[in-house]
C-alpha cells in the first residue's frame, strides 16, 4: 500500500463519517434530541450527504495528486518538467482523460486506467462511472439549490461513490505497485528523449 492510499483512506473514512453523522441525525430515534440540541429551526442535514460527496472527491484527487509525487521520488530519473508542474498544478477534475493525461506526461504510462476493473464492471464501465460521479460532483458544487436540477446527493448515490472511489484507489495503488507499467514507461521515454515517437 502506498503512502498516498494511507493517506486516502483517512480521507475517505472522513466521508464516512459524515454519512455517519447524516444517519445520526436523520433517525427518528434521535429526533426528540437533536431538536434540543437546536433552539429554533433544524438546521438543513442535507449538506452532509453533499459534503460526505465533495470531501470524497477531494480525497481522491489529493491521491491522484500524491501518487505522482510518490512514484517521481521513487524514479531514478526525474520525470517533473515546468509543463509537468503545471499540469499537476491545475489538476482539480479527476475525471478518466485527466488522469490518463496525467499519468502520461509525468510517467509516459500509455493508459493508467487499464487495470480498472472491479465489483464486475470492465475498465470502460469504472471509467464511465468515474466520469458520471465527476458530473455529479460539478452539479453539488456548482448548481447547489438550483430550480430543476436534480438531487444527485441521495444518501444510497452517496455511499455508491464513497464505495466506488475508495474501491478505485486502491485498483490503481495495486496496478502502480506492480510496476507491470514500468519497462514500457522506460522504452517510451527513451524514445520520447531521443527525439522519436511521443
Amino acid at each position: 500500500m502506498s503512502k498516498s492510499l494511507e493517506k486516502f483512506s483517512n480521507g475517505i473514512e472522513d466521508a464516512r463519517s459524515m454519512l455517519a453523522i447524516y444517519d445520526c441525525h436523520n433517525s427518528s430515534e434521535n429526533a426528540e434530541i437533536i431538536k434540543g440540541l437546536y433552539k429554533g429551526k433544524l438546521p438543513d442535514i442535507d449538506v452532509l450527504k453533499r459534503f460526505s460527496f465533495t470531501l470524497a472527491f477531494t480525497a481522491f484527487e489529493t491521491y491522484i495528486e500524491d501518487l505522482v509525487r510518490e512514484i517521481e521520488q521513487k524514479q531514478l530519473t526525474p520525470n517533473s518538467t515546468e509543463k509537468n508542474e503545471k499540469m499537476l498544478e491545475r489538476f482539480h477534475n479527476p475525471n478518466t482523460e485527466n488522469i490518463r493525461n496525467l499519468y502520461k506526461s509525468w510517467f509516459c504510462i500509455e493508459d493508467v486506467t487499464c487495470r480498472w476493473s472491479f465489483d464486475g464492471m470492465n475498465r470502460e464501465q469504472v471509467c464511465k462511472k468515474l466520469d458520471d460521479y465527476i458530473r455529479n460532483r460539478g452539479e453539488i458544487v456548482h448548481r447547489l439549490k438550483e430550480d430543476n436540477v436534480p438531487d444527485v446527493a441521495k444518501k444510497d448515490n452517496v455511499v455508491k461513490c464513497v464505495n466506488f472511489l475508495d474501491k478505485l484507489a486502491r485498483c490503481m495503488d495495486e496496478y502502480i505497485a506492480s510496476d507491470e507499467w514500468v519497462e514500457d514507461a522506460r522504452k517510451k521515454r527513451a524514445e520520447k528523449a531521443q527525439g522519436g515517437s511521443k
